[in-house]
């Protein structure tokens, strides 16, 4: 009896266990299949949201500065976001100028021709001195929130005018940006901290020298800005302490904090390392008790291709390295996403590979009685260069300091439309490229914080064309009897 009822009850056990076993893994299963789907259904409103015909506009002013009475010419070209080739399908383009508050003082319909125009307006009477802003755009670049459109700032003198516009502040005052790799501080965590100092006219401070002091006043970091008034840090914060930055300016002592450390979080370290890309996740213990058995993703797209990594996040530090031909060229955005598909943690990282860019020879120049003909040779022209291509070209005095474009046609195709903010010269890092440029433009995007893409609006697919694209002017007329 005894012997029977054990037999019995072990069955029973066991019987019990498969049961178990087999709600638990149907349960996993169905978990998994749920994650699979809602993946699915996500990124299948990335691609709706991605394969919508996109445009960039970006237009070529003859200068930054006018006088009253001079003529503003601009040259203005609209590209296929994607391509980066001219696009033949846009026929309208809005261009317009606005004053210092934002209303349109001036506009015009200019018809493009195979992704190309030109046209002027006036610096007539009903400018005064001051700041102007001159934007370009498609009725369609309306249904997106990117920076498709072409956005420069200009000024205006007024010889009549006795006030003196001036660009350069002489006061000390700094917007001064503490930026960590990926967003956040997080506790006892060993973080890139991007420094930005701007001026009050928003240029960079250049050459600054700062240094980094814990709540102990010990000395722990240092950094220096570069030309553009950036620059980069290392910092392991601790909640309890307090940090600041002190910079030595004409012979005053400047300082400023350094907080909003939160208790729990995942960081990012991106390092190329030659033909690789290092990424490194980095998290503390007590953020790593609520995370361990999540699934995260880490996304790579160029808001037209995306591609997917698992990232579980075992340990308090996960290294992925990817090859560099996984990666997109020109500009690709690393997206953290947690179980639920909401965006973490997200970094900039631009790939120069594939990204082809046509110089010109030395220009030579040529006397013909009245007339100087001036020749542009653009190299490697059978590769590169289409049976029909514009070139649009300013002259100006050697030593003018009327010319201030911080763009040209490669930056703001490649870089401006992935960003939130404007780019000071942004022209310097697609010109005469080398490593330390890169370098320098890695230390940028680590300032730039989260890119133009709205993770919300492309996943809940919320971006429904309301704008229609134009193609020309289309004429309506009724008869009446």
């Amino acid at each position: 009896m005894t012997c029977n009822f054990k037999f019995k009850s072990r069955v029973k056990r066991n019987s019990i266990a498969i049961i178990c076993t087999t709600i638990f893994c149907l349960g996993l299963a169905q978990a998994i299949s749920a994650q699979t789907k809602n993946l699915e259904n996500a990124f299948s409103n990335f691609e709706n949201y991605s394969d919508r015909y996109r445009e960039v506009a970006y237009c070529h002013l003859n200068k930054s500065i006018y006088i009253k009475g001079e003529m503003l010419g601009f040259s203005s070209y609209v590209f296929d976001k994607k391509t980066k080739t001219p696009s033949t399908r846009t026929k309208n383009l809005y261009c317009v100028i606005l004053d210092a508050n934002n209303e349109v003082l001036k506009s015009k319909l200019v018809k493009v021709e195979e992704g190309f125009a030109n046209n002027t307006f006036t610096i007539d009477s009903s400018f005064t001195s001051g700041n102007y802003t001159f934007k370009a755009y498609t009725n369609w670049m309306k249904n997106f929130n990117q920076m498709d459109a072409y956005i420069k700032k200009f000024q205006v003198l007024d010889a009549e005018d006795n006030d003196d516009i001036r660009n350069v502040s002489n006061d000390n005052s700094f917007d001064v940006q503490f930026l960590p790799e990926g967003g956040h501080l997080i506790n006892t965590v060993k973080t890139t901290v991007g420094v930005i100092i701007k001026n009050t006219n928003g240029l960079g401070v250049p050459n600054l020298e700062g240094n980094i002091y814990n709540s102990d006043n010990r000395l722990i970091e240092k950094f220096k800005t570069n030309s553009f008034g950036i620059g980069r840090f290392l910092l392991t914060p601790a909640i309890g302490k307090n940090y600041r930055a002190e910079i030595s300016y004409k012979g005053k002592l400047l300082t400023f904090r350094i907080d909003n450390i939160k208790s729990k979080g995942i960081s990012i370290n991106v390092s190329p390392i030659k033909d690789k890309l290092g990424v490194d996740f980095r998290t503390n213990q007590e953020t790593l008790k609520d995370i361990q058995d999540r699934d995260y993703n880490l996304v790579i797209h160029n808001g037209d291709n995306s591609r997917v990594i698992k990232i579980n996040m075992e340990e308090t530090s996960v290294l992925k390295i990817i090859d560099k031909n996984m990666l997109f060229s020109g500009m690709n955005i690393l997206t953290l996403l947690n179980e639920n598909f909401k965006p973490v943690l997200e970094r900039l990282y631009f790939n120069y590979e594939g990204i082809e860019i046509v110089d010109s020879g030395e220009i030579d120049f040529k006397t013909a009685k009245d007339s100087t003909i001036i020749s542009i040779p653009l190299l490697e022209p059978n590769k590169l260069i289409p049976n029909k291509t514009n070139i649009s070209v300013s002259i100006l005095p050697i030593q003018t300091k009327a010319d201030k474009n911080h763009h040209n046609i490669i930056s703001y195709s490649y870089l401006q439309p992935y960003l939130k903010g404007y780019i000071e010269n942004a022209k310097y890092y697609f010109t005469e490229i080398d490593n330390k440029k890169k370098y320098q433009l890695d230390n940028l995007l680590i300032t730039q914080g989260w890119s133009s893409y709205d993770w919300n609006l492309i996943f809940e697919d919320k971006v429904k064309p309301v704008h229609p694209f134009e193609d020309g002017i289309v004429l309506k007329a009724n008869k009446s009897a």
